[in-house]
């Protein structure tokens, strides 16, 4: 069989997209599966390099046939899951060259659904920093609540039967000086 008649029976071969870089690297994409879908992400890096940083205003950006044995970028849904695995990926996530991944995920899928899932992961993210910084918060608590039930138990066994009112006069110094110290208030 040639090579004619295998592409007619199983279609032509996956295509990438290559973007060769200013300092001489490059980056594969792919597999894609049509012509079309690579010529418009090629189509889209073209127009926000543009706009985008010096180093991606220099990269030419091609559409050529997937090779199997070249290192490629996956493709990458749009899809909460997907993206926060690719942010993992410092060659790949938010902070890597050019293509990074919101402009594949704008290639691939348009502006607006990038932008859709990008506010939902960053949300998230958001969320769980809060919620680390509560439990943090609610440790450091804990610690200065200790440390203070610590102090009013030396006070009151250095006063031992002596005057109650002077042992709360010192706990309540400690405990002003200990909120003081830690930015809190009663």
């Amino acid at each position: 069989m040639t090579e004619k008649t295998v592409n007619a029976l199983v279609g032509p071969p996956p295509y990438a997209v290559l973007v060769k870089r200013w300092n001489g690297g490059e980056v594969r994409i792919g597999p894609i599966l049509t012509a079309s879908t690579a010529e418009t992400m090629v189509h889209w890096f073209k127009i926000d390099a543009r706009g985008s940083r010096p180093d991606a205003q220099k990269c030419v950006v091609t559409v050529v046939e997937f090779e199997k044995r070249r290192p490629h970028l996956p493709l990458v849904a749009a899809a909460r899951g997907a993206v926060l695995a690719a942010m993992e990926d410092s060659a790949q996530g938010m902070e890597g060259p050019f293509p990074n991944l919101r402009d594949r995920l704008c290639a691939q899928h348009g502006y607006a659904v990038a932008q859709g899932v990008m506010n939902e992961v960053m949300s998230l993210q958001a969320a769980e920093e809060a919620e680390a910084e509560t439990e943090v918060r609610r440790q450091v608590r804990e610690a200065r609540e200790a440390e203070l039930r610590a102090g009013v138990l030396k006070v009151l066994e250095a006063y031992g039967t002596r005057s109650a009112g002077e042992a709360l006069r010192d706990i309540m110094v400690l405990v002003s000086d200990g909120n003081e110290r830690a930015g809190a208030s009663w």
